[in-house]
């Protein structure tokens, strides 16, 4: 039985005029990092593909999500802001923090990028994949766990091989700049998540029961 998402909370359409008021954000595309600073998390990647990105595509930000649970996340934090600047990304990413409204921040994200390098047994489902597809965002992701058991590769989000750099940014510079694609993933990625929703999942467990008693 697989884990579910809460749908309505993430699919409903929500204004994210503000968030670019708040951080100032003017370039017109926005890519998201959608994990933490954890290395098996692939954040390094992630902003070694924006450099490549940049090279094809001028006018975009960097959006990188950290949670704030990761007992080394200060050292890692500051490791990631200096490769940064070392990449020549002054200016074109942003480290969003802890965030109250990551459902909106989905939202305000073009593309979403989930460059794990490796998932944790008990976490071979993340959650964060099932909120992205409900969002109804274009995604990139890797295929460890059981990514790509939900991640249909061209259906409804773009598979790479962990650590493929290369291919990150390729993935993602092709769905900045083909709208119909990017759309078309969004679309079956709502509809894809839509089969997962907790309520789907309970009645699920609902059958098991009464077949095991």
């Amino acid at each position: 039985i697989p884990v579910g998402v809460d749908f309505s909370r993430f699919s409903r359409k929500l204004k994210t005029d503000r968030i670019a008021e708040e951080l100032g954000i003017t370039q017109e595309k926005r890519v998201l990092f959608a994990g933490d600073v954890t290395p098996w998390k692939g954040g390094d990647d992630f902003l070694e593909a924006a450099r490549l990105i940049m090279e094809e595509v001028s006018d975009v930000v960097f959006l990188f999500l950290t949670k704030g649970i990761y007992e080394r996340e200060t050292a890692r934090t500051e490791y990631l802001r200096r490769l940064v600047s070392a990449l020549g990304l002054d200016g074109h990413v942003r480290f969003l923090g802890q965030r109250p409204d990551i459902e909106a921040v989905y939202q305000f994200s073009d593309v979403v990028v989930m460059p794990y390098r490796s998932v944790y047994s008990m976490m071979s489902s993340p959650l964060t994949l099932l909120e992205v597809l409900a969002s109804g965002r274009p995604l990139v992701a890797t295929r460890v766990g059981d990514i790509p058991e939900i991640l249909e590769d061209g259906h409804n989000g773009l598979l790479v091989n962990p650590r493929d750099i290369r291919a990150i940014a390729r993935s993602v510079i092709r769905l900045l700049t083909d709208p119909g694609l990017s759309s078309t993933l969004g679309t079956n990625a709502r509809l894809s998540a839509q089969t997962r929703d907790w309520s789907s999942v309970a009645k699920t467990y609902e059958e098991l029961y009464k077949h095991t008693v």
